[in-house]
């Protein structure tokens, strides 16, 4: 019999680690991430959620991450310090922006490393903002040019 030496891994967490019904991690997940840590399993946040996004969420979850990988994978840090950061193409952003200025009625969420804005607001964003509970962050609308 074969055994596979795990040495990472990783975790979503608006639906994965956190519950979209009470907002938060259960203590069965917290005692999962423990174990894993104390068996020499690093763990890694991997998310969509930029870095000005994290802390709203790590303060809920009583856990040291090893790292963290954010921005879908545009930014990734980790316990030692290592920082890996990819930053969108400035014609990309261009195509972006000139999508966003033809299809008004599409809400988007633009994301730096430290700042997170809407270009506005709409029921459907409202409603998926709501669906985070307070691992929603403050939503702050801006003109994304």
């Amino acid at each position: 019999m074969t055994t596979i030496d795990i040495k990472a891994a990783f975790f979503d967490i608006d639906g994965t680690l956190t519950s979209f019904t009470t907002h938060v991690v259960p203590q069965s997940t917290i005692d999962a991430l423990r174990a894993l840590q104390s068996n020499g399993v690093k763990i890694f946040i991997c998310t969509g959620r930029p870095p000005a996004q994290m802390n709203v969420v790590l303060d809920t979850i009583p856990v040291d991450f090893d790292g963290i990988v954010g921005f879908n994978g545009q930014y990734c840090i980790d316990d030692s310090g290592f920082l890996e950061k990819h930053t969108l193409d400035a014609t990309d952003v261009a195509t972006i922006v000139r999508w966003l200025d033809e299809h008004e009625d599409i809400v988007a969420c633009i994301g730096e490393e430290d700042y997170v804005y809407f270009n506005h607001s709409n029921d459907q964003m409202r409603r998926t903002w709501a669906s985070l509970g307070k691992t929603a962050p403050d939503v702050f609308f801006d003109d994304p040019r």
